[in-house]
């Protein structure tokens, strides 16, 4: 996890109320050091390095029936994932404010999304593999 601690940026490693930083990056070689902080004495950033990210609409049942039923059109379920691309600046880190542009219209809305990290290079891979490749720290099971 990147993380943020008097304006220095580096990385951690989250383990229930602390972060062990780790010299090196996730991404390549890594390991713990013996530095500890407290949860609450660091800002856990958003985990997207490099600086994108994909998205896969449709993946909920009711959210694509929802949506049609809004829509006043039949629900569309695709065979294959619909992968698409988000900027960095609809992003915000752990227990940011949300903040609403002034040109939005008074239905405003927004949502939480679940993140997994990919941390290895991987193409055409079974899904136990593709597992393997989401970025965990030491103590995770993979």
């Amino acid at each position: 996890m990147q993380i943020s601690k008097e304006q220095r940026v580096s990385y951690g490693i989250v383990e229930g109320d602390y972060v062990t930083a780790v010299e090196g990056d996730p991404f390549t070689d890594h390991r713990p050091t013996a530095t500890r902080f407290r949860l609450n004495e660091v800002k856990l950033l958003v985990p997207v390095v490099p600086p994108t990210f994909y998205a896969i609409g449709s993946n909920y049942r009711n959210h694509v029936e929802g949506r049609a039923k809004i829509k006043g059109v039949e629900p569309k379920f695709y065979d294959t994932p619909r992968v698409g691309y988000r900027a960095n600046s609809a992003l915000i880190a752990t227990n940011e404010t949300i903040i609403k542009p002034k040109d939005a219209g008074e239905n405003f809305e927004y949502e939480a999304e679940l993140v997994a990290v990919i941390g290895k290079r991987a193409r055409n891979v079974t899904p136990e593999e593709g597992t393997r490749c989401i970025l965990a720290g030491p103590s995770a099971t993979t």
